[in-house]
């Protein structure tokens, strides 16, 4: 049991919340994990097990459901496919596979990326605001051990900016793969009107959009601001050593939140400033990707304040 749709990137666009929007059509299943890196490259620092690499292509069913199989389409979600190559050559040889890409206005998935990783996540230690993040990584400084506590986090906060430049990953996906497979979706229209972005998406894999429910523009894995992240990283550990009921996660997941999450806080000025900054680095970038992909980015031309809790 392979997938037929991959939601390949980018991360911090919507991904998650397409990915369950989409798992509500009757003729579209997910994976159990949405992330599950299965393609990833073995020597990336997010790679896991099962992988194609080492457990190939069967273990790809392990990931589903049982009753799955029969699904028209069965799908899979892992953002950090977009930047490797690795991926991008195995999906290609799938000759019925599809992929959707997301992309969301670059300056701001950064500054998304970088407080996910300081709230949800709880991997970067107090002192690291996004100005001295990039700093940081302009000059080519490490962020472990100084600055942030986990391999991967430390991986992907380095190459935040590169992943950025859409043009340069999006590109060679469609030159691959072909335009006809692959669905360029920009994230500020799709959560502007979600049902006609995933109608749109369903039409485009031949199935009935009237069977698709009302959607509820409810953001999941969405960046909140955290009370305590030492707490924060205590529980994500427990998290994924205890599975209770779904149920009683549920009510555990909804009072911890009332505690742990806070309101989201303006922006400091200088980060704020930082933020501009490199949003204007972007620029160049961003009318090469219009001029090949043909997507309108006028959503990304509004400046505006940009608060922590983002999707």
């Amino acid at each position: 049991m392979t997938p037929n749709l991959f939601i390949v990137g980018a991360p911090k666009c919507g991904t998650s919340s397409l990915f369950d929007w989409l798992c509500q059509h009757p003729n579209i299943q997910g994976t159990r994990v949405k992330e599950p890196f299965f393609l990833i490259d073995p020597a990336h620092p997010l790679a896991r097990r099962p992988s194609f690499a080492a457990d190939g292509t069967d273990a790809w069913g392990s990931l589903f459901a049982r009753e799955d199989a029969t699904a028209p389409i069965r799908m899979e979600g892992t953002t950090h496919y977009l930047f490797d190559p690795v991926a991008r050559d195995a999906i290609t040889a799938m000759s019925q596979a599809r992929v959707i890409i997301v992309l969301r206005e670059p300056a701001t998935r950064v500054y998304s990326s970088f407080q996910y990783t300081a709230n949800n996540l709880a991997r970067l230690k107090p002192g690291l605001d996004f100005a001295r993040y990039l700093d940081l990584v302009r000059e080519g400084r490490p962020l472990m051990p100084d600055w942030c506590t986990h391999p991967g986090s430390a991986y992907v906060l380095q190459n935040d900016l590169h992943y950025s430049r859409y043009h340069e990953h999006v590109a060679p996906w469609l030159s691959a793969v072909g335009p006809d497979r692959v669905r360029l979706l920009v994230m500020e229209d799709m959560i502007r009107d979600p049902q006609g972005a995933v109608a749109g998406i369903v039409a485009w894999l031949g199935l009935d959009p009237a069977r698709l429910p009302r959607i509820e523009n409810a953001a999941r894995n969405r960046t909140e601001r955290v009370r305590f992240p030492r707490v924060q990283n205590t529980v994500r550990s427990l998290n994924k050593r205890l599975r209770p009921p779904q149920a009683f996660r549920t009510v555990l997941k909804r009072g911890y939140g009332a505690l742990q999450f806070q309101d989201a806080a303006e922006t400091s000025p200088e980060d704020r400033a930082a933020l501009e900054h490199l949003r204007t680095q972007y620029e160049e970038d961003n009318a090469r990707l219009a001029a090949v992909t043909g997507l309108d980015l006028t959503a990304w031309s509004i400046t505006k304040p940009v608060p922590v809790q983002t999707p």
